[in-house]
């Protein structure tokens, strides 16, 4: 085997390079809608929608140490099976297939996928929240100022 080709390695069905095509697209797709969501505005009242979103920026202004709390606090609010239910990729190819199409098999997906997100983010909500209950004033303090750098820091939003 040492002296196998690129020619000579198996390659996945089209059948299969489509289902994790539409399972990449649908998962961009609910990404990009939650980062849509959080580009409107931050604490603030200054507009992310120039850099990042505002979950992005209220993790990453966290302490080095904070982020893994908040990781590990994450990792223990919300199970397996929940980020399971967010991966409906193949049930969607599955779904489009169908013939008759069952536009109610679409929305219990969507609707499906959709309530493992909000598990996911109430999960990192209330992890980021225990995290700043942690912190001292002084901390608490400096984390606010540092997302205040951060607002100033953005360039103004292109007209």
């Amino acid at each position: 085997m040492a002296n196998e080709t690129p020619a000579d390695k198996p390659k996945l069905s089209l059948g299969l390079r489509i289902v994790f095509g539409l399972s990449l697209a649908l998962n961009l797709l609910v990404v990009g809608a939650l980062v849509g969501a959080g580009l409107r505005s931050d604490p603030l009242g200054r507009d992310l929608g120039a850099r990042m979103s505002l979950g992005r920026v209220l993790y990453k202004e966290l302490p080095r140490e904070d982020r893994r709390t908040l990781r590990r606090e994450v990792r223990q609010r919300v199970d397996r099976e929940t980020l399971r239910q967010a991966n409906v990729g193949s049930e969607l190819y599955d779904a489009l297939r169908a013939d008759p199409f069952d536009p109610d098999a679409i929305n219990q997906l969507m609707d499906r996928q959709a309530q493992a997100q909000r598990t996911g983010q109430a999960a990192m909500r209330a992890g980021w929240i225990e995290v700043l209950s942690q912190m001292s004033p002084a901390e608490r303090m400096a984390y606010a100022e540092r997302l205040r750098d951060a607002a100033r820091a953005r360039p103004a939003p292109k007209d």
